[in-house]
C-alpha cells in the first residue's frame, strides 16, 4: 500500500502529553481507519514517537501493553498511547531525532498544501522560553543557553537553515506563532523565574529576538493564566505586545487560551483559566467579568494599533 501522511500539532518533547494530544491523535486515527478500513482491527498507525493501538479501551482500568518504551494514559477515557522507542528518556536521548521527523512531516504537508493552494498561509507556533544558568558555573551557563536556543530549532529546520537535508525552505516559515505562559522562564535545573524577579526577561525582548532572527509576521498564539492572575497577565501581555510593536516587531494579535475552564490535564482539578466556567445544568456558563473587561480593553488597544485579540 502507498504511504500517506496525516499532520497533527507538534507533540512537544519537553513536556508530558495531555488530552490535547489525544484529541488530535484520535482524529487522525479515525481518518486512517476511513481510508484503510482497518480502524481498531489490530493495525498500527505511527505518529513519530507515539503509537495508538486499538482505539479506546472499554475497560478504563485496563492498560494496553506495548513493546517498547513507556505508556501514557490520558485522563479517564481509557486511552493509552505508547512511546515508540526503547529509551526510557525520550526527550534526552531521542528528542532531536523526533523533532527532525516531525519537521520532515510538516515540510511534506507544507509542500502538499502549497501545491494545491499557492496562496495559503502557513502558521508555525512554538513555545518561547528563557533559561538562566548558574553564573558561577560556566558549564551550566552554556547548557542553559543551548537549551534556551533550542526553541529556534523547529523554525530553523522549516526554513532550511538547520538540517537542510530535510527539505526546508524559507517559504515554509510563513507566519510565526509564539506560545508564552507564566512559567516559560526558569533557572537551569531550578525554579521558575516569575515576573517581577530581577532575572526575569521582559516578554517584548523575547518577541524582538524572534523577529530579528526571522523577520516574519507574528502573533501570540497561546497565552493565559489561572484564577485571579488572569486579568493582570493579559494586561501584561498586551503591554509587552505594544512595546514590541513600537520597536518594529510585526505583531498582529493575541490568542487567549483557553477560552473555557477545564479539568487539569494530570489531576482533574477545576482549572479557572478561561473566560467562561463549566456549564450549569441548563447549559449556561458564567463569564469571568474581570478577564472579560480586560479582553475588551485589549481589543480596543489592538484594534487602534491595527492588530486584534
Amino acid at each position: 500500500m502507498n504511504a500517506f501522511y496525516i499532520t497533527t500539532p507538534i507533540y512537544y518533547v519537553n513536556s508530558t502529553p495531555h488530552i490535547g494530544h489525544a484529541y488530535t491523535t484520535i482524529a487522525a486515527d479515525v481518518v486512517d481507519g476511513d481510508l484503510r478500513t482497518t480502524m481498531h482491527a489490530g493495525a498500527e498507525l505511527w505518529f513519530g514517537m507515539f503509537a495508538l493501538r486499538s482505539g479506546i479501551s472499554r475497560d478504563q482500568n485496563q492498560k494496553m501493553q506495548f513493546a517498547g518504551g513507556g505508556g501514557y494514559r490520558f485522563g479517564k477515557i481509557g486511552l493509552d498511547m505508547a512511546v515508540a522507542t526503547n529509551s526510557r528518556n525520550i526527550e534526552r536521548q531521542r528528542g532531536a531525532e523526533l523533532k527532525r521527523q516531525l519537521v520532515r512531516a510538516a515540510i511534506a504537508a507544507s509542500t502538499a498544501i502549497k501545491s494545491e493552494l499557492p496562496n495559503s498561509r502557513l502558521v508555525s507556533p512554538e513555545p518561547v522560553i528563557h533559561i538562566i544558568g548558574d553564573p558561577q558555573r560556566q558549564a551550566d551557563v552554556h547548557e542553559a543557553e543551548a537549551y534556551r536556543t533550542s526553541m529556534f530549532e523547529a523554525w530553523d529546520m522549516l526554513a532550511g537553515r538547520l538540517h537542510p537535508e530535510l527539505g526546508g525552505k524559507e517559504a515554509y516559515l510563513d507566519v510565526i506563532g509564539v506560545n508564552y505562559y507564566e512559567r516559560n522562564q526558569w533557572r537551569n535545573h531550578g525554579e521558575t523565574i516569575f515576573r517581577g524577579e530581577a532575572d526575569y526577561r521582559p516578554f517584548h525582548k523575547i518577541l524582538e529576538e524572534v523577529h530579528k532572527r526571522y523577520s516574519r509576521p507574528m502573533f501570540v498564539s497561546e497565552t493565559g493564566n489561572e484564577d485571579e492572575r488572569r486579568q493582570a497577565w493579559l494586561a501584561y501581555i498586551g503591554e509587552e505586545v505594544q512595546a514590541a510593536r513600537k520597536m518594529g516587531v510585526e505583531l498582529h494579535g493575541i490568542c487567549l487560551y483557553p477560552i473555557l475552564n477545564h479539568p487539569g490535564w494530570e489531576d482533574d482539578r477545576h482549572c479557572h483559566n478561561g473566560l467562561w466556567d463549566y456549564p450549569d445544568p441548563d447549559g449556561s456558563r458564567e463569564i469571568y467579568q474581570a478577564l472579560a473587561s480586560e479582553v475588551r480593553t485589549q481589543e480596543g488597544m489592538l484594534k487602534r494599533a491595527g492588530a486584534k485579540l
